[in-house]
């Protein structure tokens, strides 16, 4: 988890010549932080009424990824897709057209550019997936979750706060029906909690003006309830939430009502930081696309090998300094006054350097048009 925490300008210089400028720098000072609970169990597993259980803490994280692989589920035994491009030939023919969006056009040019072979099947998931993060329209980028963000149907997650969730593992070895009845008391410090129902989420989701569907439909199929019968020769799993537990106590213990034995965790916690500064030169980019030269468009960039060395946002091109030397391949792919255009390019920054690393020439990328 990173978090910056200052921006400082160091030289902002013009030199009005052939477009050639001072070097600009900026240097970014990250401060941050990481957190990680661990469980160490000295007891997870117990017998109780005839019943083996198993119980597991489960992170935010963990619940986030259930509930996504949940909302995939459709329901379908079967589903097929058809691409109907006789209507869409037939009707542009007859002039009954409607004007592609931006991300049609850009998705076809995408198709394009793989059935072509000027670009691998990676590189055009990439380009999808550069896409999604700038299409904000789209709403929650599931791929960018923090660790302080659910997923929308996430039902523990409440008031800006994950719940305390424990995985429940029920088994039933025996020859008939078992029924339990749901007294489970959790010991946190001087504190005795009780798993909260599925009506008392509900209420306290609705509160909030958080409940939707999804979520009650996830808590009436996860939830333990107060009763459940158990088949025979049977294992479930079930999930039971009580209110954030407060991880500086370093005991934490789940008890049956009528059982003195308990299940126990160690708690351990771990706080590490993260402290660097980093020096990037700036520089001006630009497009070529044959006929104009641009620095505006929708343009979708793949930079190989940056790992966060190089960034391009908007007309600027960011490197760290101590990269200046290295080669990186650039592919883009554009959008610019209702025609796409794609190009491969191979940039070192230091070639836009003057010998004494004073002054910056403007980076140019030349693109060529995809014809339709």
């Amino acid at each position: 988890m990173r978090k910056i925490l200052l921006i400082t300008l160091i030289l902002f210089i013009y030199v009005p010549s052939f477009g050639q400028k001072r070097v600009k720098k900026i240097v970014i000072q990250e401060d941050g932080y990481g957190y990680h609970v661990e469980h160490k169990p000295n007891r997870d597993v117990l017998t109780h009424e005839g019943l083996i259980f198993k119980i597991t803490p489960v992170s935010g994280e963990e619940l986030n990824a259930l509930f996504q692989k949940e909302r995939n589920l459709s329901g379908l035994f079967d589903y097929s897709y058809f691409n109907r491009s006789r209507e869409t030939y037939l009707l542009s023919k007859g002039g009954v057209n409607r004007k592609k969006s931006n991300t049609e056009s850009l998705l076809g040019g995408i198709s394009w550019l793989i059935e072509n072979n000027k670009i691998s099947q990676e590189e055009g998931k990439e380009l999808i997936k550069q896409m999604t993060i700038m299409d904000t329209a789209l709403g929650v980028n599931l791929t960018q979750i923090s660790h302080y963000q659910a997923y929308p149907n996430n039902p523990f997650f409440i008031d800006n706060r994950y719940l305390s969730v424990f995985r429940v593992q029920i088994s039933n070895d025996s020859d008939s029906e078992v029924i339990f009845n749901n007294q489970i008391k959790i010991e946190t410090g001087n504190f005795l909690l009780e798993p909260f129902s599925s009506e008392y989420l509900m209420e306290m989701l609705n509160h909030t003006n958080s409940l939707n569907q999804g979520k009650a439909l996830i808590l009436n199929k996860y939830n333990l309830p107060k009763t459940i019968t158990i088949p025979p020769h049977t294992k479930i799993e079930k999930l039971i939430a009580v209110n954030p537990i407060d991880y500086s106590e370093e005991q934490l213990k789940i008890s049956f009502v009528g059982n003195p034995t308990k299940f126990e965790w160690h708690i351990l916690q771990k706080i590490t930081t993260h402290e660097e500064s980093y020096t990037f030169h700036e520089f001006d980019i630009s497009w070529n696309y044959g006929k104009s030269v641009s620095d505006f468009g929708t343009e979708i960039n793949i930079i190989k090998g940056s790992n966060d060395i190089l960034f391009i946002a908007s007309d600027k091109f960011f490197i760290d300094e101590q990269y200046l030397d290295e080669k990186f391949e650039i592919f883009t792919l554009s959008l610019y006054q209702g025609s796409l255009y794609y190009g491969r390019t191979k940039i070192k920054a230091s070639d836009f350097l003057n010998d004494a690393r004073s002054i910056r020439k403007p980076i140019l990328i030349f693109l060529h048009v995809i014809e339709e």
